[in-house]
């Protein structure tokens, strides 16, 4: 793949088979994926049409597959992943003067913040928080979910880079761990794949 193939991908909008085909899950996942409390950037057609989704949601229901795969938790997975796109944003909305325990001067809803953040990550990648858009599989990001966590219900999972390149996935005491960099180019070469075939 060449350096730019992830601005490629960027301005396509994916239909549900190619999808299905980029995410490496069946229908009957996809349909219970789409059924789930992960929040979408893509927003439905109509009845009957066809709906398009821009590249950050195929992102998203692979990462749920990983996540949901070795947690068994649906719910849990999509929530923490609403989590990895919306916190800064969340933050942000905050400001510094809530964080200091003075009232926010932004009377928007956090739900307005959350349909502006995803709208701005639909239009690119490259809004969404770096370990989406990152591929350089020396320095990988991961995604670690803590089993206490799991436990407890919270909703929270870190990214951050990690030393050990050749973990792809794995469970153990402290939590799940998933390699996002390597799960998201391999998204990308099924893409790829796809959009050559079609």
């Amino acid at each position: 793949m060449d350096d730019d193939y992830l601005s490629r991908l960027d301005k396509a909008s994916w239909t549900t088979a190619q999808l299905v085909a980029g995410a490496d899950i069946t229908y009957d996942a996809f349909t219970n994926y789409m059924r789930s409390d992960l929040l979408f950037a893509s927003k439905s057609a109509g009845r009957g049409k066809a709906r398009a989704f821009p590249l950050i949601d195929v992102y998203q229901i692979a990462l749920l597959a990983r996540l949901s795969k070795l947690t068994g938790k649906l719910a849990w997975s999509a929530g923490a992943l609403n989590y990895a796109i919306l916190v800064d944003a969340e933050i942000q909305w905050l400001g510094p003067d809530f964080l200091d325990g003075r009232p926010r001067k932004d009377q928007r809803s956090i739900q307005d913040v959350h349909s502006d953040r995803l709208a701005e990550v639909a239009t690119s990648i490259y809004a969404a928080p770096l370990p989406y858009h990152h591929r350089d599989t020396l320095q990988p990001y991961f995604i670690f979910a803590q089993e206490r966590d799991l436990a407890r219900g919270r909703t929270i999972i870190e990214c951050g880079q990690k030393g050990a390149i050749g973990v792809l996935d794995s469970t153990d005491a402290g939590g799940v761990y998933i390699n996002m960099t390597a799960t998201l180019r391999d998204v990308d070469r099924r893409l790829i794949g796809v959009s050559c075939n079609e």
